[in-house]
């Protein structure tokens, strides 16, 4: 057994040290005479590897088989070792062995060579090799195309005289030097082509020392430089952009961190550029405004407070998106100072309020006088007198249907606007409706048509009737003589839908998206020709949105118009669950 382990332990590494010497020998030898002196050593190493070969099999079926049959297998070794040995002792069998060992080995060698310079040859890339006097002694066929010289005219020129700038006057044994001290060298320069053109390369470098020289590979950049000075150029024109903003902008990492601040921020809140260069999001608004739901809906504004120098309040609304930059994904902030539209807004509730104590009231008063003229309750008055009269009470009654309609808006907005909720039959409120404008399209000849279901849905009643009426007079209003309205009821999912079709002159396609805004009407002689406040529909919108319902209308020029608006069913908050 001590002997086994010997004879592993020595024979293993032992033809691992004769295969390389074989190899060495093979290599160096470059002529017919070097190979006809290997032929002795050779054959004699063959004959040591068979012995070893044989010693290790022994040892390797030694531990598998019994004690019986080890002398039987060791004298069957020997004889086909024998055998070999014997064969390999005729010297002209020991040549032709060799001869067509090298043979193989030089011809995988040629087809080797004869690849890489196929693929050296094919290569888009620009590869050469530099000697240590820094004179390029081999390139590839790629600089034809890359940098229009040929192969002859580069091939013996220093590489200094092919590159400009700063890397045209570097001393080249600094770069050889540089490369031997390190595995890798890359460096960006400028070469010129023979048409005169400069292109940006990147020259990646690994000294060579079988060759003594620097092996490179040159990679044309000058199309991803052109893109980086565009990005940098555009960079640059958003800088100016924003920062001639009449906003605050601040541009922050996703950590936060602030990298930009335009002069609207660092007057607004105080601050310098380069002192909110060196804070964080978090230090200058109350709210996490990085934490509001951003990363799934952009572009949403949230109202909160900055913080400006010595911890001065600012009311701000905030918008944020994300851009992509050069250096990575940023975060762009635009915020607008809100104090001034809070004073605004201040100033317009003390306006409704006085709009409403001391306009409303005297011409409340003025209107009942006025009808007391006309009945004639102070004396008998001239025809002329009465129609002066009339038309005056007609005058304060759209005023103060005006002031009506701008004090219940204004409720609306500023959420002092309670609705009295319930599950209710939308079909009994809208015959109410329908039943209270009969008069007027009896008065104009417009037949009235209903479509009803008894389907329930959930609403303050009183405003759902008031929604529904002003439709209903609109309808009537611009609809032309001897023609029809119709209500209609349908279900929408979980939501009721009415709708108010009339066939009047129909609303341009430019003015639909407006047409529920404050005093918007189709056509400006209306407010003249037809009365009404140009409120209405802002109302409506505003009590339908109340609801958590939707308005709209659909409408083809001269053939008519539908308005519609949605009610939920149940309460939304049972419907979200």
């Amino acid at each position: 057994q001590k002997i086994e382990k010997l004879v592993s332990m020595i024979c293993g590494p032992a033809l691992c040290l004769l295969l390389l010497v074989e190899c060495f020998l093979l290599i160096t030898a470059s002529t017919d005479t070097d190979l006809m002196a290997l032929k002795t050593p050779f054959m004699c190493m063959l004959i040591v590897q068979a012995l070893m070969s044989a010693a290790l099999v022994m040892v390797s079926i030694n531990s598998a088989v019994s004690t019986d049959s080890r002398s039987e297998l060791l004298d069957e070794s020997m004889k086909v070792l024998s055998t070999q040995i014997k064969k390999k002792s005729d010297k002209e069998d020991v040549y032709e062995v060799l001869h067509d060992a090298i043979n193989e080995v030089c011809n995988e060698l040629t087809e080797s060579k004869r690849m890489e310079k196929m693929l050296l040859d094919r290569a888009i890339d620009v590869i050469f090799v530099i000697d240590i006097t820094g004179n390029i002694v081999s390139i590839n066929k790629a600089c034809e195309k890359s940098w229009g010289h040929k192969r002859e005219d580069v091939i013996g020129r220093p590489l200094q005289a092919l590159l400009e700038g700063d890397d045209a006057n570097r001393p080249m044994d600094s770069i050889l030097g540089a490369a031997k001290s390190i595995d890798k060298l890359v460096f960006e320069s400028k070469l010129r082509k023979k048409d005169g053109y400069l292109l940006d390369i990147v020259v990646t470098g690994h000294w060579s020392a079988r060759e003594s020289g620097l092996f490179c590979i040159a990679h044309d950049i000058t199309q991803q430089k052109l893109v980086e000075r565009m990005v940098r150029l555009s960079e640059q024109r958003l800088r100016l952009t924003l920062e001639a903003l009449p906003a605050g902008v601040l541009v922050a990492t996703e950590s936060g961190k602030i990298e930009f601040a335009n002069r609207c921020a660092a007057k607004w809140l105080d601050f310098s550029a380069e002192e909110l260069s060196d804070m964080n999001v978090s230090q200058v608004f109350k709210d996490r405004v990085l934490d509001h739901g951003y990363s799934e809906v952009e572009n949403e504004s949230i109202e909160s407070l900055a913080m400006g120098q010595h911890n001065i309040a600012i009311p701000v609304e905030i918008w944020r998106s994300n851009i992509d930059m050069a250096d990575g994904d940023k975060i762009l902030l635009v915020f607008l100072d809100k104090t001034a539209h809070y004073e605004l807004e201040r100033m317009k509730t003390e306006f409704i309020a006085m709009v409403t104590h001391d306009l409303r009231a005297p011409l409340t008063s003025v209107t009942g006088i006025l009808t007391f003229l006309e009945q004639g309750a102070l004396g008998q008055m001239t025809e002329k007198g009465k129609e002066m009269a009339a038309r005056t009470r007609r005058d304060c009654q759209n005023m103060l249907r005006l002031l009506n309609d701008m004090l219940q808006l204004e409720k609306i907005e500023v959420g002092s606007f309670e609705l009295e909720c319930k599950n209710i039959t939308f079909s009994r409120t809208a015959k109410d409706a329908v039943e209270s404008v009969r008069g007027t399209a009896e008065q104009k000849r417009v037949t009235l048509t209903d479509s009803l279901s008894d389907t329930t849905c959930w609403g303050d009643e009183q405003r759902l009737h008031q929604v529904l009426t002003n439709l209903l007079t609109n309808a009537i209003k611009y609809a032309p003589e001897g023609s029809q309205s119709e209500v209609r009821m349908r279900d929408k999912e979980d939501f009721v839908v009415i709708e108010v079709a009339d066939q009047g002159r129909g609303i341009p396609q430019a003015k639909i998206k407006r047409i529920f805004e404050k005093f918007e009407q189709v056509d400006s002689g209306d407010a003249r020709e037809k009365g009404g406040t140009g409120l209405g529909l802002a109302i409506c919108k505003a009590i339908v949105a109340q609801h958590g319902g939707e308005i709209g209308v659909e409408s083809i020029e001269g053939q008519g118009s539908t308005f519609w608006f949605s009610i939920p069913k149940v309460p939304l908050s049972v419907t979200a669950g």
